[in-house]
């Protein structure tokens, strides 16, 4: 019994396939070809240093011209799915001059960053508001 309903929901299901125009059958293999991996993605792996070869944690690695990217582990490392073997990262680090990196096919990458140009000496302070001592978690500094 339950083999001759299955058998009857397969003939029917071939029936419906035959009905359907040329229009219908290519939206319905449009809409499967996005996961057949035509528009397949590449994983790239590497590991970022500073100008001393450390490993550079929480440096910034973005695919160049999208939003897509990710930020360097405590070891320097990072893994980021690139749309193509032929992207350019983009690296970038508070200090460091910002480095474009062509893959270039390859899929394990490091790069070693340079120090920038801008001094990180000068310090802005900027205050907002008043607030009880009671209220505060931080330092406070009075300048008179």
């Amino acid at each position: 019994m339950k083999t001759m309903h299955l058998r009857r929901a397969w003939q029917r299901l071939y029936h419906a396939a035959e009905q359907l125009s040329f229009g219908a059958l290519l939206v319905l293999a449009l809409a499967v070809l996005p996961n057949t991996g035509l528009y397949a993605q590449t994983t790239v792996t590497g590991k970022v240093l500073n100008e001393q070869g450390q490993p550079l944690a929480g440096a910034s690695v973005a695919i160049k011209g999208t939003k897509k990217g990710t930020s360097t582990d405590a070891k320097g490392n990072f893994s980021l799915s690139v749309p193509s073997a032929n992207a350019v990262l983009q690296i970038s680090f508070s200090g460091y001059q910002l480095k474009e990196v062509a893959l270039g096919g390859k899929t394990a990458i490091e790069v070693q960053m340079a120090l920038g140009g801008n001094d990180l000496t000068d310090v802005v302070v900027v205050g907002y508001g008043t607030q009880k001592k009671l209220d505060m978690t931080g330092s406070v500094s009075t300048i008179k």
